[in-house]
């Protein structure tokens, strides 16, 4: 007769104990490495990727110094927005430093002639200061030139999508902010190059600027028109001509519409109320006689 449990009842082998009897071996705990392991390849896949972004932003800025057509065609092709952005957003900073360079050279003009104003007028003995009046609003001058560098590349980009809708070439908005990424890229190296001439003359530093702005325009147009098909280059360079000449004319209008942002408060306070005066020509006439009599 063979051996039975005498727990469960179960039939067990000579010198069988029962699996009922049989002491419990914990299942062994998770180490903190154990717990965390599935998050540290996750944590090291996010830092390779944006090493590898990094990476390829400084080759990409670097191969369009040397190789301006071709990195810019590969862009085009690319469509990276990541990359486009920091290049817009890049020359944005560059040319609001500009504005900052030259504004600060004015504002050391103004001093001057501030300081010799007060050294020969008893208006300003009793703590008025005419040189703090004339100060330049250099932050507002940076963040102003920002915005508009911004807005404007993003503006040119949108006339790029729709010129070549009118000339029946499908293209994405992603293609031509890359497009114009270009542009901007070595945009922002010849802007370095005016501010450097800037500080030793800022005649040349401004013809600069705006003279070395013809090579961002015209890799652009190169690489822009290597991604294109032959039968329609023609249509593409009256179009591109176009969207150019308009988007010089949106940029002196711009201009136009924004330098009194640059000058300090009280001159701009000052222009205001001529403005206001030469658009109302009895307010103007009263002031005159009331300062006559």
């Amino acid at each position: 007769m063979g051996k039975f449990c005498t727990k469960c009842g179960r039939p067990l082998q000579d010198g069988e104990i029962c699996i009922c009897q049989r002491p419990v071996t914990p299942a062994p705990e998770m180490t903190a490495q154990e717990n965390t392991a599935p998050v540290q390849p996750q944590a090291s896949a996010g830092n390779q990727a944006a090493a590898g972004f990094f990476k390829k932003l400084i080759d990409t800025f670097i191969c369009l110094i040397t190789h301006p057509v071709t990195t810019g065609k590969q862009m085009i092709i690319e469509a990276n927005l990541g990359i486009a952005a920091i290049f817009i957003a890049l020359q944005a900073v560059m040319s609001g430093l500009f504005a900052v360079v030259i504004c600060a050279k004015c504002s050391s003009y103004l001093q001057y002639i501030a300081s010799a104003v007060e050294s020969y007028s008893s208006l300003f003995s009793s703590g008025l200061s005419l040189g703090s009046m004339l100060k330049m609003p250099l932050g507002r001058v940076f963040f102003v030139t920002f915005f508009a560098s911004a807005v404007l590349s993003c503006l040119l980009a949108a006339m790029l999508l729709v010129g070549h809708m009118i000339i029946k070439c499908k293209v994405k908005y992603q293609e031509m902010l890359s497009a114009v990424a270009v542009r901007s890229a070595l945009t922002a190296v010849t802007v370095l190059v005016a501010i450097i001439f800037s500080a030793i003359n800022t005649t040349i530093g401004i013809f600069l600027f705006f003279a070395l702005s013809i090579w961002g325009f015209t890799c652009m147009k190169i690489a822009m028109s290597d991604c294109l098909n032959e039968k329609i280059l023609n249509s593409f360079a009256i179009m591109l001509s176009i969207v150019i000449f308009v988007f010089v004319v949106i940029l002196v209008i711009a201009m136009a519409k924004m330098w009194t942002l640059y000058l300090p408060d009280m001159l701009r306070t000052a222009l205001n109320a001529a403005k206001s005066m030469i658009s109302d020509p009895s307010q103007l006439m009263n002031s005159v006689l009331k300062n006559m009599f």
